[in-house]
């Protein structure tokens, strides 16, 4: 994975995506401009008191994804993926 930027702006780091991604909750994006698939993924930090919401352009394999957004969850995203 790696990151753009703007995924640092709101206080996300790459450790808490990384809890974030293992809770597999995600739902999908409009495409990039690139023409690639995105998705945001919601899930918790390691203590388990912030939910977060962190957004990643998928990639062909074999290249690295990039994670574009990381912020804490809002009120849509939670009800996206159920929570």
């Amino acid at each position: 994975m790696r990151y753009r930027r703007s995924f640092y702006d709101h206080g996300c780091t790459e450790e808490i995506a990384d809890h974030v991604i293992d809770y597999d909750l995600w739902f999908q994006l409009h495409d990039s401009e690139r023409g690639h698939r995105q998705v945001m993924y919601v899930g918790w930090d390691k203590n388990g008191h912030q939910l977060w919401e962190v957004d990643i352009e998928l990639y062909s394999e074999g290249q690295d994804d990039w994670a574009f957004h990381g912020y804490e969850a809002t009120a849509y995203s939670r009800k996206q993926v159920g929570l």
